[in-house]
Parts: C-alpha cells; structure tokens; sequence
C-alpha cells in the first residue's frame, strides 16, 4: 500500500506539486542558512552528549526524561565524524568539555547534528502533503505543505538537536502509516503502521496519545468503513491486524532499549508521580505495589517506564510560568490558546477563520468524517493532553506534534484554488475567486514573514502581537530567548570596540568565554545600578531565573528578578531579538534610583 501510494503521488503529479518543488529550494536554503547562524541553545547540549554517549557505550539512561530516537538519529552524523570525546561523557562538564576539546570544529559537527533535522522537515512537508491530497485533493495538499514550510515555529524546531521536530513527524508518519493500512488492510501494511507507530513513541512520550487514538479511529472505520463483511473470519483478521500493529509498535519501543526490564511487574516500580503514587505513613509510595494490578507485567522497558513517571512528576511539581508580564506558579488553560495566538503568522490564522466558516457553509469542503478524524483526533489529543498539565506552561514547542495536523485540516481552503494555474482559463464564480485571492494572499504572507524574521524563527511573533521587538512582553524561555542569539552578539561587538568592558548576564548553553567574548556580571537587584555597557537576555529583563555563567567561566545561578530592573532602561542595539544592550548613563542610573525609591 505504501508503494502503491507513492505510485499514485509521482504518477499524477499535478502544477502545483511543481510549484511546491521550486518553493522548496529556497526554503532548505534558508533552513541550513539559519542552522548555521544560530548558536547552541539551552536543551541541546544535553541531547547531544547524551546521544554520543549512548553511541560511544551504548549506556541509553542519560537525559532519560525523553525517548532515544531522536537524539540516536541527531547524533550519528556526529559519531561517525573525528571529533575528540571528553573522558566521562556522564559528568556535567561534558558538553563544555566537548566544546573546548574540539574547538571551531565544535560548530561544524553542531551543523552536522542539525542537518538530520532538515531530512525530518523534508519528511513532513511529504507526509503533510500526502495526508492532505488523500483527505481533499491536491490542492489541499499543496497549500498543507506550504503552512507547514512557511510556519516560524517548525522551522525553529528545525534549527535546534532537540526532540520536538522529530516527535512532529514521527507522529505524522504514525498516523499517515495507519491511513494507509486502512485503506489497504493488509498483513504488510498492518507491519509497517506497528513499526512506524513504534518509532513515534520513541520519538516523545506526549505521543503516547496515538496508542487510544489509533483504536479508537480502527473502531471506527471498522463500524462506518468499508470493512464490514458478512465473514466472521475477515472481522477476526482486522481484529488480529489491530493486536499485531499494537504488539510490533511495543517490540519496536523494546528493541531500542535492548529489552531491558521489558516485562517487569508495575508493583516493583518506585515511582515519583502524583499519578502513580500514594502516600502512606507520610512517605508517597507506589500505588500498586500491594494490590492485584502491582503483579501485572509492563509491556515496556523499565527505563521508558521510568522517564514517563519522571515527566509526570516534573509537571506535577510545575514551575513558574510567564504570561503577558504575569509570573504565576501552576500557569493557565489558556496559555496555549493565547501562545497559538500571537506565535502562528497572521496568514495562518486568518485561514483557520476561512476553513471554519468553509466547513459551516458547505458540505463541498467537509471530507468524510472517519478522515476528518486523521487529523481532527491527533491534534486534539495533544492539544487536550499538555493543556491539562497547567504546570508546564512554557514553551509553545510541547505542542508543535499537533501543528501538522492542524494544516491538513486547514488546508481544506486549497479547495477553492483553481485546478490548473492558469487562472485565466478558470471559469468559476466571482466568490470562488475571492477566496482563492484570499488563500494565495495569506500563503504569501507567510511567505515574507519567513523572509522578514530569517534567522531569527525562535523568536518570531506575529503583527496582533506587536512582532518581535514586543515578543517578550507576551511570553518568553523557548518562545523567544533560548540562548540562540549569542554568535550576533559576538559579531556585535567585533563591530563595536568602544562597548567595552562589558557586562553580560546570558541565559543559554554555552559559556560565552568560548566565543572568546570578556564580560563580568551585571549588578544583580541588590546592588545599586550602575553606568556603563551591559547585555541583557530578555529572558532575565522579563524576571526569569537560570544556572548559567558567571564572569570567570563558572557556573552560577541567577534568582528570578535579578536583572528585571533593566526594564527601567532603554536599548541602544539589540543581537537579533533576544540579547538587549544597554549604554546606560549616570542620568539613567539616578533617574533609575529615584524609580527604586518610590513606594
């Protein structure tokens, strides 16, 4: 089926598929462009040594919180240069190590980590693509792959060696594996929807919502699709297909942690979780240990068992969360609706608005209903699942596995694009036309928000939230500062010999010594501000805490708060969105005392 599907793609390629080819080159263009302008950011360092490791000893339970897939895929490239190893890839020196052992060298086999990631977002521009065409039409499919391409959000997921591009397409495939085996349900389709379904879970553990999802969709196609028979026989072989797709998917999972603790009983865990724990005798302890349910064996590494009740137990403790200036412990239902908001591009939302009023208009632009459930049912799910855990309302990026299969369900509106692109030779109504205008218009503007923003996709904000110069006022850690700027920075001050000496107070994963850049500490909240050139991650400027360097090359922590009093301050240049930098004055810093001073 998949062959027979890829078949139909390449044997009635359609203009449009020629367009989406052209406009791919200068997309990759700039995806590599920006891989190489950006600097190591914050998670990256511990996917990356932590995959080296697992290379180097085969040991997987570094950085255990996440899947392997991923960082395995991201760091082979980097395994298999010449590069030179830190002696103890366990310590927490050993992305540091790795940094000064290898030199300039360091950011070419960055590069090579990062370019797995353009291989991932050439994978799900396809499978955005195929969904979309098989859902609706070509069409459809044509203007899916360009939200998808032209979106800031996935091209700075596509930049950084983190999980989150990967666990996007993984679970696309997941899905798209399972279209396919619906369509055709064969012994050979039902495999590989098990291993692709598999390889999603090892991908990120949000996506352990495919597991009820995927059964529920097999219900229901089994119960509205073309499968009922009147042969017993033929129900009990969609029914055996389900098991085996289950079954090789757990195989899969248990094959890339070599089976270790495959199999052990749920009592025998110590768990950390609200979840999984109950407190007795003032002490929480696992909450099957004693009953029925603790003699039941897991289908599933012991260490995936494990992350999963680590990730859990993260959210369930929670940390604080920012919101349009507001910090607040156990954050909001809403942060995701609003992050969505202010970090989709305007022409995006603008289509979500056509594709609703579509949808209530006409039955023409509604697909079935067991399809519509492709892409309805996945990005509901993990929209649902992180929204519910209010205590990780942080990063817009744990929910980019939903934004593929939000498109395909926008890209209903490719319905209303001519068939051919010729649109003189198009006879259609004058409101057919107007809302092609409409779809090409937002399309094209997403195009040149692409271009506007480039490199800087990290900190991308759209025109309801002012952009990005006003990002930071609306949210910020990942959505806008990840340490990404700092080589700017650097540049910056090759340009700029007269800011010196400087004081710099960065919130990243790199010591900026090792871009050869001198600094000491800002004053902190308790001492009295001071004149002179200062650079400021906008992170610490919005009120956040972070363990990061101090002047001397060591790491340090610094308490929430302490740098917001640069607030009080005006920017004379900034490197690229996130890195504000000061010329500040004695009349600024007493206009600033006399602002402390106030009640």
């Amino acid at each position: 089926m998949l062959g027979h599907s890829w078949f139909r793609c390449t044997s009635r390629m359609s203009p449009y598929a020629g367009i989406l080819c052209i406009v791919m080159v200068p997309v990759l263009a700039l995806r590599i462009d920006s891989q190489v302008r950006n600097c190591l950011v914050v998670d990256e360092g511990y996917h990356l040594v932590s995959g080296l490791r697992a290379w180097n000893d085969g040991t997987i339970n570094t950085y255990f919180v996440n899947p392997p897939l991923i960082r395995l895929l991201t760091s082979l490239p980097v395994y298999l240069s010449r590069h030179h190893y830190p002696r103890d890839m366990r310590s927490n020196d050993a992305l540091r190590e790795l940094i000064a052992l290898n030199g300039q060298r360091f950011w070419h086999l960055l590069l090579y980590a990062r370019l797995v990631n353009t291989g991932l977002f050439l994978s799900g521009t396809w499978l955005v693509y195929r969904l979309a065409s098989d859902i609706f039409n070509v069409r459809a499919g044509f203007v899916a792959a360009l939200l998808w391409a032209s979106c800031p959000n996935i091209s700075t997921m596509c930049d950084f060696v983190t999980c989150d591009l990967g666990a996007s397409v993984f679970g696309l495939a997941a899905v798209y594996a399972f279209h396919c085996y619906v369509r055709c349900p064969t012994f050979l389709s039902a495999t590989v929807a098990g291993w692709v379904l598999g390889l999603a879970e090892l991908s990120k553990f949000t996506l352990l919502v495919l597991y009820p999802f995927l059964v529920f969709a097999w219900g229901f196609w089994y119960l509205i699709g073309n499968w009922r028979s009147p042969s017993s026989g033929a129900a009990r072989m969609r029914f055996a297909h389900l098991i085996m797709m289950l079954l090789i998917s757990l195989m899969a999972i248990g094959f890339f942690y070599a089976f270790q603790g495959m199999g052990r009983t749920l009592g025998s865990y110590e768990f950390d979780s609200a979840l999984l724990t109950v407190e007795r005798n003032q002490k929480r302890v696992n909450r099957f240990e004693d009953g029925w349910l603790g003699r039941f064996p897991v289908p599933l590494p012991a260490l995936f068992v494990i992350g999963l009740d680590a990730q859990k137990a993260d959210a369930d403790v929670g940390r604080p969360a920012y919101l349009r200036g507001e910090w607040k412990h156990g954050g909001w239902w809403y942060y995701y609706l609003y992050a969505l908001l202010v970090k989709l591009p305007l022409g995006t939302l603008v289509l979500i608005v056509l594709s609703a009023l579509l949808i209530l208009c006409s039955a023409r632009f509604r697909g079935r209903v067991r399809e519509e459930l492709l892409w309805a049912g996945p990005a509901a799910a993990v929209f649902l699942l992180i929204t519910s855990e209010t205590g990780i309302n942080s990063h817009l990026r744990y929910i980019l596995p939903m934004l593929p299969f939000l498109f395909i369900g926008i890209s209903r509106v490719g319905l209303l694009l001519p068939t051919t692109v010729n649109w003189r030779s198009t006879k259609a109504p004058v409101a057919s036309l107007f809302g092609a205008l409409v779809v090409a218009l937002a399309l094209f503007h997403n195009g040149l928000d692409v271009a506007r923003i480039h490199p800087h996709y990290l900190s991308y904000f759209n025109e309801l939230a002012g952009g990005p110069d006003h990002g930071w006022h609306h949210l910020l850690e990942s959505n806008i500062d990840w340490g990404q700027d700092l080589f700017f920075l650097r540049d910056w001050l090759h340009d700029h010999p007269e800011a010196r000496p400087l004081r710099l107070a960065y919130y990243g994963g790199t010591d900026p010594h090792l871009l050869g850049i001198q600094y000491d500490l800002p004053p902190n909240e308790e001492d009295t501000p001071q004149s002179g050139w200062f650079a400021v991650s906008v992170n610490f400027i919005g009120g956040a805490g972070f363990t990061g360097y101090d002047g001397e090359g060591n790491p340090t922590s610094f308490r929430p708060g302490a740098f917001q009093y640069f607030q009080h301050f005006t920017p004379v240049a900034k490197a690229g969105y996130s890195i504000f930098i000061y010329h500040v004055t004695s009349e600024e810093v007493n206009r600033s005392y006399s602002r402390i001073e106030q009640p």
